[in-house]
């Protein structure tokens, strides 16, 4: 991903920035030491708001890479279209290719100031110049001049992207199929892909576009709402409350429950638990098995008790992940569980009970697994198969 310093760029240059950038928030992100590793990644950017505008502008011409990188990151996240012209456009042509990345991202980030359109006189400017760098020869300049444009969108972004259909790039091909796409499918909607948000807000660091992602836990794909899922997720902390709040409000659509329940599940935290136990008995079956999933990733053995019950749920699904969560868990009446799940009328809840079963060390598995092999179902055969080798193997290695 765009923006990943080598561990020699960081030493040499971030700690003097981060002091810098201190000076500007009056405020310190942490101690900084010389011998510090501290990054970009670690700065809290809530602290910083429009009226720090003139001093991140200073900042972009000092003679530290880092600081000007921090300041154009920073420029686009204040989402004050001062910071276009001329300073990130500048910006985009400065002698450190990273400082030239993230101005082209911040040029893409500033779409999200809702006086900013395509065909405004700003819009336009900014369209234009990440014209210009779709033919940087740096990718991640390239890569985030795809994304600013697909963001945008329009007709002069479109025929833009539509010249690249012959460049040799594969990713760069791909992003830009993609924007095109998306483009022409949604056309004017004031909605973003969550690709752009996840590589350039997450990078940026705004807690702000965690409410942008959570509409897309509603998108038609499957692979978009695991995505937003992993993204919200990654914000840890700072996106807990809020996806606590989503779950327990029965007024939200179920798929904006079971994404906040999902996303749980990544972030972590077994204060959750309590929640999730409670919506094991959701009325919707997309939120019952999220739940399910998230306490399978948590392990909390409070959850135990509750999993029992789930592993009768009238979907399978839910009863899959409960016999997952077991499986990981264990405690008091988990094997038995597992051994009932085994012989599930879905053939998918026996395969990966099977692969959990393995897992708990009892003279009741082999017999269990031994019985499977007789599965109707090839994979539930191959799964306990597979495991009836491993533990033979491992007793022998004894």
């Amino acid at each position: 991903m765009w923006g990943v310093h080598s561990d020699r760029y960081v030493n040499d240059v971030s700690t003097e920035g981060v002091v810098k950038v201190n000076v500007v928030s009056n405020r310190r992100f942490q101690d900084v030491s010389p011998a510090s590793e501290t990054t970009f990644n670690e700065v809290d950017l809530s602290i910083f708001d429009s009226s720090n505008f003139e001093d991140l502008v200073k900042l972009l011409e000092d003679p530290n890479p880092f600081v000007r990188e921090v300041s154009a990151k920073l420029l686009g996240r204040l989402k004050d279209d001062r910071a276009i012209s001329p300073h990130l456009i500048q910006a985009a042509d400065d002698e450190s290719k990273y400082v030239q990345s993230y101005a082209i991202a911040a040029l893409g980030f500033l779409r999200l100031a809702q006086s900013i359109t395509h065909d405004s006189k700003e819009g336009k400017q900014i369209v234009d110049r990440l014209i210009i760098a779709l033919s940087d020869d740096y990718n991640r300049v390239r890569y985030n001049a795809v994304d600013g444009l697909r963001l945008f969108m329009g007709k002069t972004a479109l025929n833009a992207l539509e010249s690249l259909e012959a460049i040799e790039d594969p990713e760069m091909k791909e992003l830009a199929e993609k924007a095109i796409q998306q483009i022409k499918s949604r056309g004017d909607k004031k909605r973003s892909s969550w690709g752009h948000i996840e590589r350039v807000h997450y990078e940026l660091r705004d807690p702000e576009v965690i409410e942008e992602l959570i509409l897309f836990f509603m998108d038609e794909s499957d692979e978009v709402q695991r995505s937003t899922q992993k993204a919200i997720g990654k914000f840890g902390e700072r996106a807990y409350g809020r996806m606590m709040e989503l779950l327990q409000d029965n007024e939200q659509h179920h798929l904006i429950r079971m994404g906040a329940a999902a996303t749980l599940a990544d972030i972590g935290d077994k204060r959750a638990t309590d929640i999730l136990i409670e919506t094991l008995n959701d009325e919707h079956d997309e939120v019952r098995c999220n739940a399910a999933w998230a306490l399978a990733e948590l392990k909390d053995k409070r959850s135990v008790p509750a999993l029992l019950k789930a592993t009768k749920d009238t979907n399978w699904q839910v009863r899959l992940n409960t016999g997952a969560a077991l499986g990981k868990i264990k405690g008091k009446g988990a094997l038995d569980a597992v051994l009932k799940l085994v012989e599930d009328e879905h053939p998918q809840v026996r395969e990966i009970a099977s692969s959990y079963l393995g897992q708990f060390k009892s003279p009741r598995v082999m017999p269990a697994l031994k019985a499977r092999l007789k599965d109707e179902n090839k994979d539930v055969r191959e799964m306990a198969r597979s495991w009836m080798d491993h533990l033979e193997k491992k007793k022998l290695n004894k």
